[in-house]
């Protein structure tokens, strides 16, 4: 129906339109799967901005590492660069690979896991919540 009419955006009340008929009395602005697109790149991925720090200067990343999946890959060209945030469960523990770009920095949550059980660059972290300077991360979580 989309493409038949020309739209770009999902009807508000998806119906048969007559050839020709482009336009009734229903909204046009349901743009299609950002409800999916949410949850795959803020929950699964884990890429959030901060509200305090606008525009990605300052990003939470707080993945939802799902029982189900084995793997998930999030990624969002913000202002600053390319926000990367690609894991995989590998020998009974996730592995997560973080790129954060120069003029942004990241703070990381993971109020799941104990803290003993979290590396980042293979060094132990203090808290399950901790900060990360721009660059690249790998960080273990058994």
């Amino acid at each position: 129906m989309t493409e038949k009419h020309g739209l770009t955006t999902w009807p508000e009340v998806p119906f048969q339109w007559p050839e020709g008929r482009r336009y009734r009395l229903d909204s046009f602005n349901h743009p299609m799967h950002s409800g999916f697109a949410a949850v795959f790149h803020e929950s699964i991925g884990g890429i959030r901005p901060d509200p305090t720090q606008p525009g990605f200067q300052r990003i939470l990343l707080r993945p939802t590492f799902l029982p189900g999946l084995q793997w998930a890959k999030a990624e969002h060209e913000s202002p600053q660069g390319l926000i990367s945030s690609h894991w995989k469960r590998e020998a009974g523990r996730v592995v997560w690979d973080v790129s954060i770009p120069a003029g942004s920095s990241a703070i990381v949550e993971l109020p799941l896991y104990d803290k003993s059980k979290i590396k980042s660059n293979g060094e132990p972290v203090t808290q399950n919540r901790f900060e990360l300077a721009s660059g690249q991360w790998t960080i273990h979580v058994e």
